[in-house]
């Protein structure tokens, strides 16, 4: 659990940075407020359960499928009108090509 907080924080931080390979990915996850000292607790603003697919649902789903390992339904909701993941703290990914490990 907390390698996954770890993964999620740093891929939340990346895809703040302009141009970079996570960027695209910001509009389609939950940001994170808050993170506890070693990563023990993330909060993040609470979603909406996700009821049906739609078309911004699968623009979500196409954007972070190939940038987050573990997609299934109960990781997505509604958050201010868009459907964001708010469980995308992966640990079987890598964030960059040429990257061996996942770098905290």
């Amino acid at each position: 659990g907390i390698r996954a907080n770890l993964n999620e924080r740093t891929f939340y931080e990346i895809a703040k940075i302009p141009d970079n390979q996570l960027t695209k990915a910001l509009p389609h996850i939950c940001p994170i407020l808050w993170v506890s000292w070693g990563a023990w607790i993330i909060v993040m603003p609470r979603c909406a359960p996700l009821i049906s697919i739609d078309p911004k649902t699968r623009e979500c789903f196409l954007v972070l499928e190939k940038l987050v390992g573990d997609h299934k339904d109960d990781n997505y909701g509604i958050l201010d009108g868009n459907v964001v993941m708010f469980d995308y703290g992966s640990t079987n990914i890598d964030y960059f090509e040429n990257q061996k490990e996942v770098i905290y």
